[in-house]
């Protein structure tokens, strides 16, 4: 059974230090921060925008806040395993994300144009399943709602930002050993700005013709990503309000 690991505790010197009540105090900040996102008057107009569909171009394929995360969106319960499980076939016909429900391959009549999500398609591989996300974003979101760490008992893998055509699941980067390059404008999905490559040295070659157009940009691991989840992603409020529930 796959293992998800309560959320790490952070290093401290303070001795009342209690994990517990900093995951009871998160819940209650995102809970929070959703009513002051309610308070501030959001019109009936503002909550279809909120809609992924018309926010993203989606082209029909958005879903509203209201509605209830896709099936099987939870992890699986805890349990004893180690490792990096390998990674699961991907649903292109049909899969949607398991943290804001758009679906996994880009709409034909999306503006993006073909392979916009797939582009940053990643997955959270346990023995036996996986949870498929549209944005790097969203994964990182989902682990950081659910407690899921790459090496216990589950993997993140991501497709390489500058493959051509959806990937395979053999063809998936391990998330682990990858570069991710944040930039300004970067193209990605949920405008999470981020996308993976299997070397620095692809991301580099990725930027080179494109500087001026990508603006301000870093390279960075999974470590450090993950320390900063979650990342800053369109509507996260409302995403990690359903998520915790």
């Amino acid at each position: 059974m796959p293992h998800v690991r309560p959320h790490r505790r952070l290093p401290t010197e303070d001795p009342a230090f209690d994990p517990e009540r900093r995951r009871a105090l998160r819940r209650l900040g995102a809970l929070a921060a959703g009513a002051l996102v309610a308070a501030g008057g959001a019109t009936a107009a503002a909550q279809e925008q909120m809609q992924h569909g018309h926010q993203h171009g989606a082209g029909g394929a958005g879903h509203a806040m209201g509605m209830a995360p896709a099936e099987g969106a939870t992890p699986p319960p805890p349990g004893a395993a180690t490792g990096r499980p390998d990674a699961h076939a991907i649903p292109w016909a049909d899969g949607r994300c398991a943290f804001c429900n758009m679906t996994l391959a880009t709409p034909p009549a999306a503006p993006q144009g073909t392979g916009f999500r797939e582009r940053t398609y990643a997955q959270w591989a346990f023995d036996g399943e996986a949870r498929h996300f549209e944005s790097i974003g969203c994964a990182l979101g989902w682990a950081y709602a659910h407690g899921v760490v790459d090496g216990e008992g589950a993997a993140l893998y991501v497709a390489a930002y500058d493959q051509a055509g959806p990937p395979s699941h053999a063809q998936l980067l391990a998330a682990a050993g990858a570069t991710f390059l944040w930039a300004e404008r970067l193209p990605a999905s949920m405008m999470a700005k981020v996308g993976a490559f299997a070397r620095q040295a692809d991301a580099a070659a990725f930027v080179a013709p494109r500087s001026a157009q990508l603006g301000r940009r870093r390279y960075l691991d999974l470590a450090l990503l993950a320390d900063l989840a979650p990342l800053p992603i369109a509507n996260l409020v409302p995403l990690l309000q359903r998520q915790l529930g």
